[in-house]
């Protein structure tokens, strides 16, 4: 989900009470958010070789990841929003995703061939990398946006500083990504990339809480997690130096809170149930193939598909634009009207098991 939301009033306003409705998609997305950061660790804790492979895992993995990049496909299916994305923007959602599909395979391939040594390394690990960065910095344009939404709900903006901060924890994270799943490409940062990106998230934090005691509080209590959740998003990359427990539980948690909100998209309690059952659909039908080209030689297909899905929900979600806006206004509280079934989660989880 992309970061584009704006709340209408200025930094530093009282922020105003939220509807029941809001409250509940947040503290939805609270939940989501923890239970992998949870049980991940837990789970590797209690059997490191296994905690990978048991259900309830599989289930997480399968709606943290193939699925919820699937689900962000639901939108060429609607009516409402098919017009817009195939006609009013195809470089972005047509051009842009085939290139992105066909490309990433292609450029691999290319690199494959280019025969043993540094040169073919060099490229390979740009790619890889490449990828592991640009995933990183996905995760933290929906916590971004996350927080825009709250600020939508309250009628207090995103403050600087927190943006800011939000923006130093992110770079921290995407320094620590790369670096866990493909270390060879970060030795020009010196040898120690771990420290820089550990001060800056140890910088995020600083500007935080300076933030909040110029300020004197540092909001709702609501709007206080939200920001915490965002800042601390990345730091089990610290605790673990098994890329399971370091990184699974924030990757799992970004594609659950996505589910949540591609669940008030398709909210049936206002559209009906095919909305719903079409984006289940197609998850089915695309998530699955994504499954198994982790497995296969198709990996970097998957991959591609992966990006586009950035390219896609970046599009859809980009709330300062006029059409994105109304859209998302039929379906979202604070930006108008949302109806937000709790049978949205629970009906996806059949596809995971």
């Amino acid at each position: 989900m992309s970061h584009s939301a704006q709340a209408a009033s200025l930094p530093g306003e009282p922020p105003q009470l939220m509807s029941e409705t809001a409250r509940n998609f947040f503290a939805l997305l609270l939940l989501v958010t923890l239970i992998p950061y949870v049980w991940v660790p837990v789970s590797w804790a209690i059997a490191p070789l296994a905690a990978d492979r048991s259900i309830f895992t599989l289930a997480l993995v399968w709606i943290g990841s193939q699925a919820h990049v699937a689900a962000s496909f639901y939108f060429y299916s609607d009516a409402e929003t098919r017009p817009f994305m195939l006609r009013e923007r195809p470089s972005r959602f047509v051009v842009g995703v085939l290139a992105i599909i066909i490309g990433f395979p292609l450029a691999t391939w290319l690199a494959g061939r280019l025969g043993e040594g540094e040169l073919r390394d060099a490229v390979s690990l740009l790619l890889i990398g490449g990828y592991w960065a640009w995933q990183a910095h996905h995760y933290s344009r929906q916590n971004y946006g996350i927080l825009s939404f709250l600020g939508r709900a309250e009628g207090a903006s995103v403050r600087p500083a927190e943006a800011r901060a939000l923006q130093l924890t992110s770079a921290a994270g995407i320094i620590g990504i790369v670096q866990m799943m493909n270390s060879p490409s970060l030795v020009f940062l010196g040898a120690s990339p771990w420290v820089l990106s550990a001060g800056l998230m140890a910088a995020g934090w600083s500007v935080w809480l300076l933030d909040v005691w110029r300020q004197g509080s540092p909001g709702s209590s609501t709007r206080t997690v939200a920001v915490v959740a965002g800042l601390a998003f990345y730091l089990p990359l610290y605790f673990f130096d098994d890329v399971f427990p370091a990184i699974m539980g924030f990757a799992l948690a970004h594609g659950l809170q996505y589910f949540v909100f591609m669940g008030c998209v398709t909210a049936p309690a206002k559209f009906g149930w095919r909305p719903l059952v079409t984006m289940l659909l197609i998850t089915g039908a695309v998530g699955w193939p994504l499954l198994q080209s982790t497995e296969t030689q198709f990996f970097t297909l998957g991959l591609g598909v992966v990006m586009a899905h950035f390219v896609l929900d970046a599009g859809m979600w980009k709330l300062s634009e006029p059409f994105q806006r109304g859209y998302m206004a039929k379906r979202f509280p604070f930006l108008t009207i949302l109806c937000l079934s709790g049978a949205v989660l629970s009906a996806a989880l059949p596809l995971a098991v």
